[in-house]
């Protein structure tokens, strides 16, 4: 997983399972996994049962989008709690975290933190609507085949006892790391085929099981695209497949996270860098954060905003055992900042 500590990596961690079934009467794909079965010490924890549940009416024939005036469309956006990322100063930037209804683009160089901080997220969606968060469950989707069980129920305990201060306050509120586990889903895409499959399935699985997701992550959107020969096909299958993921973040009130690797262009014959896929894909994309890392191991998020070319100043962040989290500057800084008041500002 790029950017993870070293003692949070496990080989022994078991993968998505054996059970596999044809989709779309064209590709093969894994179904999908509670994060606590992918932590058996390789239990066979898909039954048909499940894989038969996880694949009904996998064949969709697009979404229905009723029309509605401005007023329910600010409402409903007003009434979209966003899902925070630990760091306060990335959230104020991002109007509160990653935006439901919308796309959001994660980017950088290998290393950065785009599966930590895709991670983070997929874990802070689960913070309680008692506690300001959303209160929803998360769709994980692996290309790359990098994901860490392990890893995430790391994070996922670093983020609770962060909460527990709240908690106490809360007493009625159920909310711990076993839980988190269980709500959140992990899909492993093979090629660009299944991945296209499973865009293409996931509105029926968010309105038929997955009825509670707050969140989809795509981790990496880019990868099966890499090799891609005919340039003319792969813009237009990004651009299908953006299309249908914005439409689904809509209509299901979720925020779907897609991280993106980078790739090397030419400008007068000077190599640079540049996030992977046509620029095409970035239009579709309501907001992007690029993720650097220095050579001093400093790194900084940069907030992109498409829709008027604007950007914001780096910010620093770092990456813990516990997961991701704002740069402390000082003990009296890390004192008042190791709890907020209002979850929502974080």
């Amino acid at each position: 997983t790029d950017g993870a500590p070293a003692e949070a990596r496990d080989k022994n961690v078991p993968g998505t399972g054996q059970a596999q079934r044809d989709l779309l009467g064209v590709v093969r794909m894994h179904t999908g996994q509670r994060v606590h079965e992918l932590q058996r010490n390789g239990e066979a924890a898909v039954t048909p049962a499940s894989v038969r549940a996880a694949s009904m009416n996998a064949t969709v024939c697009g979404l229905s989008l009723p029309g509605q005036t401005l007023a329910e469309a600010v409402e409903r956006e007003i009434a979209r709690v966003p899902v925070l990322t630990m760091v306060e100063v990335l959230d104020e930037v991002m109007g509160g975290g990653a935006a439901r209804g919308r796309l959001l683009e994660i980017y950088g160089a290998p290393g950065s933190g785009k599966t930590q901080l895709a991670l983070q997220l997929a874990a802070n969606v689960h913070l309680p609507a008692e506690l300001g968060g959303v209160g929803a469950g998360c769709i994980f989707v692996d290309t790359e085949g990098s994901f860490c069980a392990a890893r995430f129920a790391e994070i996922a305990k670093g983020f609770t006892s962060v909460l527990a201060p709240l908690l106490q306050q809360h007493s009625r509120v159920r909310f711990g790391w076993e839980e988190m586990l269980s709500a959140t889903s992990v899909f492993r895409v093979h090629d660009y085929t299944e991945q296209l499959a499973f865009v293409h399935a996931l509105p029926t699985l968010l309105r038929n099981k997955y009825t509670n997701t707050g969140l989809v992550v795509i981790d990496s959107v880019s990868y099966h695209f890499r090799d891609f020969a005919d340039y003319r096909a792969r813009k237009q299958i990004l651009t299908s497949m953006a299309q249908s993921l914005l439409s689904i973040a809509n209509t299901f009130d979720v925020a779907v996270v897609c991280t993106n690797g980078m790739a090397t262009t030419f400008e007068e014959g000077i190599p640079k860098l540049v996030p992977a896929l046509e620029s095409s894909w970035s239009h579709f994309n309501s907001m992007r954060v690029e993720l650097r890392q220095e050579e001093s191991g400093t790194r900084h998020a940069i907030v992109h905003r498409p829709a008027d070319s604007n950007s914001s100043e780096p910010i620093p962040f770092e990456i813990k055992s516990c997961g991701v989290r704002e740069v402390q500057r000082s003990a009296s800084t890390a004192t008042s900042a190791a709890v907020p008041s209002n979850p929502s500002t974080w």
